[in-house]
């Protein structure tokens, strides 16, 4: 008989690119023609532009050729269309240096996409290996140690996305299972407990995207279902309670996308392109968008395609490329000197993936 052949190695699925970022107090575009442009807050050298402490108000062009970024609480990433990582602000830079960088500096090669956190990097490499660095506190780095580390260390395997959010992580691999790790005070992890894991635990399956936030974390089943788990507080999970979570929750069909903020409030991209909010309205008046804390999921906008949410602020990519933003704008982030309540368009001429 014939020798069977060899199974075929699974293809790495990487979503699309992510072509705006929002930090705790900055945020961050990708032009059409590829220019990453940054603006806000730049007390930790976060804008990229070769200054510190010299806040913007007005748009920034920092690096060129980026097909992809993403913003943590004080640091900037960016990965071009040569697959090269470049990070800047302060925190960890993956070369065993903990501090500052004023201008983009390239941290690594053959990268698919990053998530930034509290003091966590995360990087998926185009062969779909997943890599962390920074702060393990909790063991939030999913590499078996409660401690930090310098210097990037594989963790997982045939990972397809993955987020970083405050001291815990998680990430989906090319199976559809959902995997986290780090600390689990609110019940973030998902796996019914409260207690802490330094190493990747399995969750759910049938997973197509997640996002971690402030304790709490949203995940995208292939079905277009959103399910919701960890903190609370303010009604962020979308379930019309404000009771904690330890295990993932329903609370929405017909879901592309969602993204978990740094100040208790959750944003869901439908697939028909509606974009809906709950949570906290934080203390600026506007982080969701509706004036009010809302324990379950409230329109806000038509015609997006992607969304990302900072600490107090939240935006929102057009089919058309105009980039919508509100919430607080303390330090600018909102590319004006006024907080908005309510959506409005900051920047146009956006990347759409």
């Amino acid at each position: 008989p014939e020798p069977e052949p060899e199974p075929e190695a699974p293809a790495t699925r990487i979503g699309p690119a992510v072509t705006i970022g929002a930090g705790d107090t900055h945020s961050a575009v990708v032009l059409a023609d590829g220019t990453l442009m940054t603006v806000g807050d730049n007390n930790f050298a976060q804008l990229g532009n070769g200054t510190m402490k010299e806040d913007s108000s007005e748009w920034l062009a920092v690096l060129q050729d980026v097909a992809a970024v993403a913003c943590g609480p004080c640091t900037t990433a960016a990965v071009k269309t040569d697959g090269t990582l470049w990070e800047w602000g302060f925190g960890y830079f993956g070369d065993g240096k903990y501090g500052y960088n004023l201008e983009p500096v390239m941290v690594m090669e053959d990268v698919a996409a990053v998530s930034l956190g509290e003091s966590v990097n995360l990087v998926i490499k185009t062969d779909g290996t997943l890599w962390s660095w920074g702060g393990g506190d909790n063991g939030a780095l999913g590499n078996g140690v409660v401690g930090e580390c310098k210097t990037p260390v594989q963790i997982m395997e045939h990972v397809v996305t993955a987020s970083a959010g405050s001291r815990f992580c998680a990430a989906v691999t090319e199976d559809g299972a959902l995997w986290t790790w780090g600390k689990n005070d609110y019940g973030q992890l998902g796996n019914g407990t409260t207690e802490d894991s330094s190493v990747p635990v399995r969750i759910m399956d049938g997973v197509s995207s997640v996002c971690c936030g402030f304790g709490f974390a949203a995940a995208v089943k292939t079905d277009g279902t959103l399910w919701t788990w960890g903190n609370n507080m303010y009604g962020q999970l979308g379930n019309g309670t404000t009771d904690d979570a330890h295990v993932p929750v329903q609370v929405m069909d017909d879901v592309m996308q969602a993204a978990c903020s740094r100040d208790y409030m959750m944003v869901a991209l439908k697939t028909d392109g509606s974009l809906w909010t709950c949570g906290s309205n934080g203390n600026a008046g506007g982080q969701n968008g509706h004036g009010k804390d809302v324990s379950r999921p409230e329109k806000l906008l038509d015609g997006i395609v992607a969304v990302v949410s900072g600490m107090s602020h939240t935006l929102a990519l057009t089919e058309t490329g105009e980039v919508y933003g509100w919430g607080s704008n303390h330090d600018y982030q909102l590319a004006s000197m006024t907080s908005y309540p309510i959506p409005v368009v900051i920047a146009t001429g956006v990347k759409v993936p």
